[in-house]
């Protein structure tokens, strides 16, 4: 598809699509823990966003990168500058300051490598954020010249997650809060260890002569 098309078909679709390098990929359902912390960190930026002319908004609205011709539709994105929009729908942002990721299996090397390396392109582009569902841990890449991105992660829930660009701060804590985890993979698949019996009887003491039988 051209960009057009991609637009006027996303625009009369009932599911979420990403247009990249001129292909459409559908948009997978998220899990609970993924709804739950994009929730608690929207929920954060806004209440920090009180009283400011700052807007945040969640994973219904898609992002342009006009260098590359690519949409996304980032978890959450937030700006302090007036949002520019393509068209008069006002569904598509051109301008994101913060964009923020949840990561998930499918997505991650994604997330990290070409979709990143397409945001970085993004000149309004401040702060890249990628919050893992699978445990407490938090990663921020804060733009500080042309090409280069300083890297920051965190891991404990009263260490804060600062967004200097946008003016929000907001405690790993808060972003997780009454997120429950699944369980880690043992490893073992489908399969279990079975404890065996002995297929002989133990001798007793009255056997201890020799008379014990296999």
């Amino acid at each position: 598809m051209t960009p057009g098309e991609y637009l006027a078909f996303e625009r009369d679709s009932r599911e979420r699509h990403m247009y990249w390098k001129g292909e459409v990929f559908v948009m997978s359902g998220a899990t609970r823990q993924h709804v739950e912390i994009a929730g608690n960190t929207f929920y954060q930026i806004r209440k920090a966003f009180e009283g400011s002319d700052c807007k945040v908004m969640q994973s219904d609205m898609r992002v342009k990168n006009h260098r590359t011709g690519s949409y996304y539709y980032p978890d959450i994105v937030a700006t302090c500058q007036s949002p520019k929009f393509e068209d008069s729908e006002f569904d598509t942002l051109l301008n994101p300051r913060v964009i923020i990721e949840i990561l998930s299996k499918s997505t991650e090397s994604f997330d990290r490598g070409e979709k990143f390396r397409d945001y970085q392109r993004l000149e309004s582009l401040k702060e890249y954020v990628l919050i893992s569902q699978d445990k407490i841990y938090v990663e921020r890449y804060t733009r500080s010249g042309d090409s280069t991105w300083e890297y920051w992660s965190a891991e404990l829930s009263e260490e804060a997650l600062s967004l200097d660009s946008i003016d929000a701060h907001i405690l790993l804590g808060d972003i997780y809060s009454n997120v429950e985890f699944q369980p880690e993979e043992d490893g073992q698949g489908d399969l279990k260890v079975v404890e065996e019996k002995p297929t002989f009887e133990v001798p007793d003491q009255a056997s201890k002569s020799g008379q014990a039988s296999l």
